[in-house]
């Protein structure tokens, strides 16, 4: 069973690597910063892929990234609402 494709994982990859990198050289070391940057990145990436499609399908997993035949902008906006609520609970 395939539990995420191929633009999943390179959206996913490009949000994580650049929230990582920019939170390393910004100082922030703590995983619900690095969410907080990668989600709307997820969200925007994925948004714009599944736009230029011809078929415009955005909740259907064929139409862009998919984690767990869930699209990956949702997921964006479930990591950016997770990072917040860490971060203002004062969790790492």
């Amino acid at each position: 069973m395939l539990i995420l494709n191929w633009q999943a994982a390179v959206i996913v990859a490009i949000a994580f690597g650049i929230a990582i990198g920019v939170g390393n050289l910004a100082g922030i070391m703590a995983e619900a910063q690095h969410m907080i940057i990668a989600g709307p990145l997820c969200v925007i990436m994925d948004l714009v892929y599944r736009a230029t499609r011809p078929v415009r399908r955005w909740f259907h997993p064929d139409g862009g990234g998919a984690l767990f035949f869930i699209p990956v902008w949702m997921f964006g906006v479930l990591w950016v609402v997770l990072g917040i609520v860490r971060t203002v609970e004062g969790g790492r």
